[in-house]
């Protein structure tokens, strides 16, 4: 009798051991591989395989976004954003341009920053430059009397010294920004840029065209450490009054 009873209390005592073994071979493959039991740990769930894509900062309200994407070939996108400026639309609106890399297949797309863009277009900047500024930068086109007219917004970490930069760099902003006027016609080369004044916000101004709405324009908004260039005057005024107005 006595052995019966140990041959039972072994028999029960081996199926204890063997369910907690099988609980902690579970447990352990739950652990070292959350994927294959997304209702165990739904946070630690694989990303999906294509991850949402960023977005870019906004400095202001715009009518409309426009995403781009830049692949190893470059041609495709230099032609997708002239479409986009010589656009029509609303005039007096603003549409964003959200400019975005695609490096390989496996890795997700990125928003394009600043240094991207200058590299983009082969613009060699002033020395140290473009390490003063902010990664994140916000292009546009301004639609206007005369069609669309590029622009883009950056901030500045240094705002006298970017300041001192731009104006070093004007003798060559119209030539090392002409692919940003994007084919229009340049009717006139004035010698120097002309300060101008709106809203008591000092910015300068280069005139090439003597019956369009086009040049080459800068600021440096103080309140907020912004670096504005705009290749229309209108263009300009417009995104000095959104800044004021937060919109």
């Amino acid at each position: 009798r006595e052995r019966i009873k140990f041959r039972l209390h072994f028999a029960f005592s081996y199926k204890i051991f063997a369910v907690l073994g099988a609980v902690l071979i579970f447990a352990g493959f739950i652990y070292f591989f959350p994927s294959l039991f997304p209702k165990a740990f739904p946070g630690a769930q694989k990303p999906p395989a294509t991850p949402p894509t960023g977005t870019s900062v906004a400095f202001f309200s715009t009518e409309s976004v426009t995403p781009l994407t830049v692949q190893l070939d470059s041609v495709p996108f230099f032609t997708e954003i002239k479409s986009v400026v010589k656009a029509s639309d609303r005039q007096k609106t603003i549409r964003k341009i959200i400019i975005q890399f695609i490096q390989t297949p496996k890795i997700p797309a990125r928003v394009a920053n600043v240094n991207d863009f200058f590299n983009l277009y082969r613009i060699t900047t002033p020395s140290q430059f473009l390490e003063r500024l902010y990664p994140d930068f916000m292009p546009f086109v301004f639609y206007g009397k005369t069609g669309g007219r590029f622009g883009f917004i950056v901030h500045t970490k240094d705002p006298a010294r970017t300041l001192r930069d731009v104006i070093s760099w004007e003798k060559s902003l119209a030539r090392d920004f002409d692919p940003f006027l994007f084919g229009a016609p340049v009717t006139q080369t004035p010698p120097s840029f002309e300060d101008k004044t709106y809203r008591n916000i000092d910015w300068r101004f280069l005139n090439l065209s003597k019956d369009q709405d086009l040049g080459i324009a800068y600021t440096l908004f103080p309140s907020k450490d912004y670096l504005i260039f705009t290749t229309s005057k209108e263009a300009m005024e417009t995104v000095i009054d959104r800044i004021f107005s937060g919109k």
